[in-house]
């Protein structure tokens, strides 16, 4: 077995516990996750898009930086805001890939944006976008309000975002302007 390998339940719950417990990951066609359903076992790649070459991504590996070949083809899952096809990625973006090793290549089932918690408060408002105490977030096209009772999170209408509220951020880093785009937010009721 691979040093790179694992189970995706184990996957599944990194992801879940990266995004606090909000699973926004989800299949994109009935039945499509039979590739990994057919293995308990996967290898797991992540690492920054470099480039797409006819349906490849050229991922930067994270310690060395040297460009990993993330190969897809028709029967690779791919997600990333109900978006599901790889062409959705850019440059600068975080890819989390399960598959396996061939050579130097790892041939994708499947592939994800890296999501991120951020905790903020907000500072002003312009549109879609948030300054906050961490940086800038924008509000992605299809972000939704998230609630969590037992944590205080209350769901309320991203129209509703104003300074002073303490907000949770489930969003990916922007690969070309480095702003965190959230997809799901939550504010914590005082």
């Amino acid at each position: 077995m691979s040093p790179h390998a694992v189970s995706r339940r184990k996957f599944l719950g990194y992801v879940g516990t990266a995004l606090g417990g909000y699973a926004i990951l989800r299949p994109n066609v009935a039945g499509a996750t039979s590739d990994l359903e057919g293995s308990d076992q996967q290898d797991a790649f992540a690492g920054v898009l470099d480039h797409i070459d006819a349906g490849t991504l050229y991922v930067a590996e994270p310690t060395s930086g040297s460009l990993v070949a993330v190969v897809t083809n028709s029967a690779t899952e791919v997600w990333r805001e109900g978006e599901v096809d790889p062409t959705v990625f850019g440059p600068g973006d975080e890819i989390y890939a399960l598959g396996h090793w061939d050579d130097s290549d790892f041939a994708a089932a499947y592939v994800t944006t890296l999501y991120r918690d951020v905790e903020a408060f907000v500072k002003s408002r312009n549109d879609g976008t948030l300054q906050t105490t961490k940086g800038t977030l924008e509000l992605a096209p299809s972000a939704e309000p998230i609630e969590d009772p037992q944590v205080g999170l209350e769901a309320r209408p991203l129209s509703e975002l104003s300074p002073g509220d303490h907000v949770f951020v489930a969003g990916r880093l922007d690969g070309a302007t480095g702003n965190l785009v959230a997809v799901r937010i939550g504010v914590y009721v005082n």
